[in-house]
């Protein structure tokens, strides 16, 4: 009898820790999906849990689901948030990596020129004039 209620608990505590885990991701789903319609002619990027990604422009959000015309064959679709994993708007512009290397190009440039300055400074008339 004990070993029945221990087990019914434990049942009950991991499934009320999972319904709102759940909630709140389709939650967010959600929110992506009204922000991305809202935005008018963006194309997101949809990976759903089968693992299957496409690329399109969100039309429609319902309670339970969002439609989006797909790029690739300019057909609409309908998805359910418990099917999806992720709603992504692609990046415009540089990526991190790329901004980290400009600056970093430019600080070492800038560095170059420094030491090539003070050194001509040192050295009288450093090729002006030889």
């Amino acid at each position: 009898m004990l070993r029945t209620i221990t087990l019914f608990v434990l049942l009950s505590l991991f499934t009320t820790v999972a319904v709102p885990a759940q909630t709140s991701k389709i939650d967010k789903l959600r929110k992506a999906a009204n922000e991305s319609l809202n935005k008018g002619d963006r194309s997101v990027e949809i990976s759903l849990l089968s693992g299957i990604r496409t690329k399109g422009r969100i039309t429609t959000v319902e309670q339970e689901s969002f439609t989006a015309i797909i790029e690739q064959t300019s057909v609409a679709e309908a998805f359910k948030f418990t099917e999806v994993d992720s709603i992504k708007r692609p990046r415009k512009g540089l990526s991190t990596g790329a901004i980290i290397g400009i600056v970093g190009a430019a600080v070492g440039g800038a560095i170059l020129a420094g030491v090539l300055l003070k050194r001509c400074r040192n050295e009288l008339g450093c090729g002006a004039g030889r």
